[in-house]
């Protein structure tokens, strides 16, 4: 029972963490009662606590995603194409201070990964710190963070679907590549690639968002153009007409 407890107060402080970074990359107040706002906070926290001792693996990964989302979106009453690439900066966010942290006490000071895990991972404190740091994080990038939210996402079934599929696979190869190994130089150079590749993905989607908007527009105009000269046709048909009947 202390360990539930000490792990919802554990995931509590974090989430007060996760909600102080949204604030300042949406720059952005929260608009709801305060005692919506607590009910949704509570309900968020008391979802990840039970999956955090219920479930392992990729699907804690997926639930985790989609509630981190869900909050996102009815605290701050913004769209879902903005929670989501807010979803996406705070766990990237999140993940720095908390592997530091583990390299600090495996390399630093020589611990075990499993004490590590076993011991302080999770723990009151180091989400305190952790949320600390993510704070720092959202301040001094406030700026990009806040301008990668405002790209405007594909209305097109079909690139929603495999930039879902693919956001999917990077997280299995990286639960699968990263949960048992240990904290060392290939540990900071597969990271490493694993950050380039979802940057190259990015780009690629957005290319591909563009593209498709620059289509659509052309599209747009083609129809205008048809339709003007549709009109201009029956406009001179008219003329004709009403000239011979003169």
């Amino acid at each position: 029972m202390l360990k539930i407890i000490s792990l919802f107060t554990g995931i509590l402080i974090l989430g007060i963490g996760e909600l102080i970074f949204a604030r300042i990359v949406l720059d952005k107040k929260i608009e709801k009662s305060p005692t919506k706002v607590i009910l949704i906070f509570l309900l968020s926290t008391l979802v990840y606590t039970v999956t955090n001792l219920y479930l392992q693996g990729i699907s804690k990964t997926i639930i985790m995603l989609l509630v981190h989302v869900l909050e996102f979106k009815t605290i701050f009453d913004i769209e879902y194409q903005k929670s989501i690439l807010l979803t996406l900066e705070y766990i990237i966010l999140v993940m720095i201070p908390d592997m530091l942290e583990i390299m600090f006490f495996t390399k630093v000071l020589n611990l075990s990964k499993e004490i590590c895990y076993g011991t302080y991972a999770g723990s009151i404190l180091s989400n305190i710190i952790i949320c600390v740091a993510l704070v720092i994080e959202a301040m001094i990038l406030k700026k990009h963070l806040n301008k990668i939210l405002k790209y405007e996402l594909s209305n097109n079934f079909k690139i929603i679907i495999y930039s879902i599929l693919s956001f999917l696979c990077v997280l299995i190869i990286f639960y699968n590549a990263f949960s048992n190994i240990e904290f060392n130089t290939e540990l900071v150079i597969n990271i490493f690639i694993m950050i380039v590749f979802i940057g190259i993905l990015l780009s690629l989607m957005r290319q591909t968002m563009q593209n498709e908007s620059l289509k659509s527009q052309y599209e747009q105009i083609l129809e205008f153009m048809t339709t003007y000269e549709e009109e201009i046709e029956k406009q001179r048909i008219l003329r004709h007409e009403t000239k011979n009947i003169f």
